[in-house]
């Protein structure tokens, strides 16, 4: 899966977390696993499975220091995780259970038994140990688990207990597919043959062995015979970096691969030449509007939440939704929720949503004539380019003649995004004043849970801080629902955040824009909705009938 710096962050260092989906919403309560497939050997398994992508990221095997782009294009199909996701649900694999301890300051994992790594060596909770405090490491690239597990110990042969800093109520989350942390390595084998042995010869439970790669270039495996879980029905498995689109494409027409990430202006002429195209996991993209609360922006227009609100009812999104996105796009939901946000009613708030983000350009006039700007005013509109985000630009572009219909008349100024994340004040502190009163274009990666993203827009002295100085409410709410144990009670608390951040206009949301992939005629792959990506699922491949 293409990930830019941004959506290689997915997890940030906020630990405000929430989720109910794990299995875990209370105190104690255990989540016990059915296999998510039966164990089964016998598949009848032939041909080569081949899936371009553009990059192969920085192509490391040892989980600990790999990026989650990287574990996703490469690492996942010889290795398993502790829990992985099925929709918006975290259900077991290597771990089959977990449960909270009634206090709250640990959880218990139960490995499940008769799982094998490739070597032949059996996985025990030794293995899991020895995973996890290697992400609870320095050398971690994500360092998501060190701000939610202090320790780790094995509490007998099949068993490790987790030591939470606080009530983290929701861990089982971060072991899972969504994030990295929860992948297991061999523990044996890699002690002997260190970090420089494992890259050139990886091992793992997962359902494929590793088999060669080539650096920059290709990394192939081949199916186990037999598996716990699943036995992939190809032979054979190769993940090809093709950086180009017109390559990948190429690649799919002429069958030197069955599966590719693509872009969205290639879907219409994919699917008139009979393949199939997928809309997976990605970002939200969005308009952000400065200055809603901030001292500095007093007397400018944006400061009026009726401004605010008539900008956003300006936008046709069912418009840019069929017509620049090519139907790809999600609804519009509330700032930082998605069809995969956890712990919330997604068909509740899609409709919520589609009320407050409407399209009513002669309500968005009267509102902007009743904040004493009938004539209009001007706006300068930044936008920049992303890794996942090419779009930004164009979509300014609609923007701007959106907002010019009521009158508003936006400047669209070019920068990069380097620039913007300095004149946002990433880092910490507040907005920089040329942008205060201003919009900015942005396209979000999704997020699992709720509050994990929010605090970005949202809290004082984190991330872009389009609400700086801070909606009162919204601070004192976010961290109560963070540990929040009753379901009853942290929907509401979730309610009342996502009611707060969409009417404050300050985010104008879009939609879901997803990150695409096409198969050929001859392959058949089932993705979960949300996805981690394209490799993850290749175990599920099936030569089309």
């Amino acid at each position: 899966m293409r990930y830019s710096g941004r959506v290689q962050v997915i997890f940030t260092a906020t630990i405000l977390v929430i989720l109910l989906a794990a299995g875990c919403g209370k105190t104690g309560t255990t989540t016990t696993a059915k296999s998510t497939a039966a164990p089964t050997s016998g598949v009848k398994q032939s041909g080569d499975l081949r899936i371009a992508l553009a990059s192969l990221y920085d192509e490391k095997f040892y989980p600990i220091p790999a990026s989650p782009s990287n574990m996703y294009s490469i690492v996942v199909p010889f290795t398993e995780v502790l829990g992985q996701l099925e929709g918006a649900k975290v259900v077991p694999m290597v771990a089959e259970s977990w449960q909270l301890a009634p206090d709250g300051a640990s959880w218990i994992y139960k490995v499940r038994k008769g799982i094998k790594f490739s070597n032949g060596d059996a996985l025990t909770a030794a293995d899991v140990k020895f995973s996890l405090d290697g992400f609870l490491s320095k050398e971690a690239y994500n360092r998501d688990l060190t701000n939610w597990v202090s320790s780790t110990e094995k509490v007998d042969d099949y068993t490790v207990r987790l030591i939470t800093k606080g009530p983290q109520p929701f861990l089982p989350y971060l072991t899972a597919y969504a994030g990295n942390n929860g992948m297991v390595m061999p523990k044996a084998y890699f002690e002997k043959v260190g970090p420089d042995g494992f890259q050139k010869a990886p091992v793992g439970s997962g359902p494929w062995k590793f088999v060669s790669h080539a650096p920059g270039d290709s990394v192939k495996y081949e199916a186990v015979s037999q598996h716990w879980r699943i036995v992939p029905e190809f032979k054979t498995l190769a993940v090809l970096k093709a950086p180009e689109e017109t390559t990948r494409l190429a690649m799919l027409r002429s069958g030197q691969a069955d599966v590719a990430e693509i872009a969205l202006d290639s879907v219409k002429e994919l699917e008139a030449a009979g393949m199939k195209t997928h809309s997976l996991t990605a970002a939200t993209a969005m308009v952000g509007l400065y200055g809603a609360y901030d001292p500095r922006a007093k007397g400018k227009p944006t400061a009026d939440i009726r401004v605010r609100k008539a900008l956003s009812l300006a936008i046709n999104r069912e418009e840019i939704s069929k017509s620049f996105f090519h139907g790809k796009a999600t609804p519009v939901m509330p700032p930082y929720a998605w069809d995969g946000t956890a712990d919330i009613d997604v068909a509740a708030m899609k409709a919520y949503a589609a009320k407050v983000f409407g399209y009513d350009p002669a309500q968005a006039k009267q509102l902007l004539a009743q904040a004493g700007h009938a004539n209009g005013f001007k706006i300068d509109l930044y936008t920049y380019t992303m890794g996942d985000a090419p779009y930004l630009p164009k979509l300014a572009e609609i923007l701007q003649g959106y907002w010019l219909k009521i009158g508003v008349d936006a400047k669209i100024v070019p920068t990069e995004w380097s620039v913007y994340r300095l004149l946002a004040k990433t880092a910490g502190g507040p907005p920089a004043d040329q942008i205060i009163g201003n919009a900015a274009t942005m396209a979000v990666s999704n997020k699992f849970i709720l509050t994990q993203g929010l605090p970005s827009g949202f809290l004082v002295g984190t991330g872009l801080q389009l609400g700086y100085p801070g909606i009162p409410e919204l601070e004192r709410i976010v961290p109560l629902a963070t540990v929040e144990l009753d379901p009853k009670k942290r929907a509401e608390l979730n309610k009342q955040i996502m009611t707060l951040s969409s009417e404050s206009y300050v985010f104008l949301t879009f939609g879901g824009v997803p990150y695409l992939a096409a198969t050929s005629k001859a392959v058949n792959i089932t993705f979960n909705q949300p996805s981690n990506g394209i490799v993850p699922y290749a175990e599920r491949a099936k030569h089309a009938k």
